[in-house]
């Protein structure tokens, strides 16, 4: 699960707005990677991950035509040789496609599919429903785990912050059982834009197993002539973002 369109800004003709994401460790506090969202258009949303040193290890591409908490979406992580593609197909089914290491392949098609909130939608669907949330309601619905090709339900509610700027929620396993077998997903907004994601990570890491994260996003703006150079965006980060959680100065991110 993992941030995003998320974050919408207005985009002028001599800059494009990019969300820069730092993701720490919750354990060692530690930098785990960075990420760069850019968004083409209302509909679509690239995502390049990257080590601390800045090597891209991982890409996503997402597709909000079908719906704005409905991605469709391709996922490549070359740390696990992993594939993830999620599609939507013309009959509203869904199409969900999961290998590794070009050996375990397992591919579903998923029925009744409407309502399924999927992978970055997951932000769409509770600023869609913001003012329930504040209200202290509750809301449940089904989130798509692509790795197991399955429905898992999941419940969304507000939750305290020590920012009294800001505001925050849980995300944790409706079922009570499942709920003890996994953290619950900490998110938090200032002004309506998601600001700090805690919890599992979409990106596995070289054990296969996947990030337990904070990550940290700030806006970037970017001149055009740097934005059409990814080297150039991923430098720019590097030079004007600092760790903005605090993290570890002893690692190799010391300097973003």
């Amino acid at each position: 699960m993992c941030a995003f369109t998320v974050f919408a800004f207005a985009q002028p003709v001599h800059a494009e707005k990019i969300i820069h994401g730092t993701a720490f460790d919750l354990e060692s506090n530690k930098v785990a990677y960075i990420e760069i969202h850019r968004f083409p258009s209302d509909t679509r949303h690239k995502v390049i991950y990257a080590e601390p040193s800045g090597d891209v290890f991982a890409r996503k591409e997402l597709d909000y035509s079908s719906g704005k908490s409905t991605p469709g979406f391709t996922q490549t992580n070359r740390r696990v040789d992993e594939v993830i593609e999620v599609s939507h197909l013309s009959d509203g089914a869904l199409s969900v496609r999961y290998a590794v290491e070009g050996k375990s392949v397992k591919e579903k098609t998923l029925q009744n599919v409407d309502e399924l909130v999927i992978d970055a939608g997951f932000n769409n669907f509770v600023l869609e429903h913001w003012d329930k949330l504040l209200a202290g309601d509750s809301l449940e619905f089904d989130y798509l785990l692509p790795t197991r090709q399955q429905r898992f339900r999941l419940e969304a509610e507000r939750d305290d912050c020590r920012d009294e700027s800001a505001t925050c929620f849980t995300i944790r396993p409706a079922n009570g059982f499942f709920a003890l077998l996994m953290k619950p997903l900490k998110l938090k907004y200032v002004d309506g834009v998601l600001e700090q994601f805690s919890g599992r990570s979409n990106i596995a890491q070289d054990s296969g197993d996947y990030h337990q994260v904070r990550i940290e996003y700030v806006p970037l703006e970017i001149a055009k002539e740097c934005a059409d150079s990814e080297a150039c965006v991923l430098n720019h980060a590097r030079e004007g973002v600092s760790l903005q959680g605090g993290g570890d100065q002893s690692t190799a991110l010391a300097r973003y």
